[in-house]
């Protein structure tokens, strides 16, 4: 197989590159609307670095795209579409119920993205670029499940189901138990597992990978591991408060 002939971005590569540019888009105008929105400190600050964070990897998302001629969307998908006028119409702590529990469905959508193209694209930039994205994204996890359990979750668990938040009726009103349930069920979606964090730096990585079963019945596993380290915390964007 010639190396030109690897390079050549798959259909699976290509349709890798839209998806993730449809969940940069979403991510970015999530965030910005938690930074006009929100007044939880630590809700503003993971949308601000999810805002920079994936501003940065759109650029290298398009630089690539621009490299094999893939025309990528300059917009969400329709589901998060809908998603974000829904978003729009929230305030107050029911908005950042809403935020944070989207956050964390779409970021662990957002690592099986990556590890499928990690283990099934063909095109060898294309995999180096989900290596590269897991790594902020799996820190961008860790850091909304921190904030969902002392946020929202404080919140929701002195609300009753069906109850107004802030003169508003939401469907989010439900006990913190199920909340942390929900985000528990992600969690054992992913194939992945820990090495224990250094007392000292904080630094920890996680190990992903996933199982493909061939054509003839046999089966290849593909794993990467991913280290993770902190970073400072980021500023929070003049103008938007």
């Amino acid at each position: 197989m010639s190396n030109a002939y690897a390079q050549t971005p798959s259909a699976q590569d290509k349709t890798f590159m839209v998806k993730a540019c449809q969940g940069n888009h979403a991510e970015i105008a999530a965030g910005k609307l938690a930074l006009r929105k929100s007044q939880d400190a630590k809700v503003r600050g993971v949308a601000q670095t999810i805002v920079s964070e994936h501003s940065a990897n759109e650029m290298k998302l398009q630089a690539l795209a621009a490299k094999y001629n893939v025309k990528l969307p300059n917009a969400p998908d329709a589901k998060h579409k809908a998603s974000a006028k829904k978003l729009a119409k929230m305030s107050g702590k029911a908005f950042d119920n809403a935020y944070i529990i989207g956050q964390t469905a779409d970021h662990h959508a957002t690592i099986a993205l990556l590890q499928t193209q990690m283990a099934k694209g063909n095109n060898s930039d294309t995999r180096s670029y989900a290596t590269e994205t897991l790594g902020a994204v799996l820190k961008h996890t860790d850091t909304i499940h921190k904030v969902s359990g002392t946020s929202h979750n404080k919140t929701m668990s002195k609300m009753k189901p069906g109850g107004k938040m802030d003169g508003m009726k939401t469907s989010m009103a439900s006990p913190a138990s199920k909340v942390n349930a929900q985000i528990r069920s992600l969690d054992a979606v992913e194939n992945k597992s820990f090495a224990a964090p250094s007392a000292t730096s904080g630094i920890f990585s996680r190990t992903v990978g996933s199982t493909i079963t061939n054509k003839n019945g046999s089966s290849v596993t593909r794993s990467s591991t991913v280290t993770i380290r902190p970073t400072p915390q980021p500023v929070r964007a003049p103008g938007l408060d």
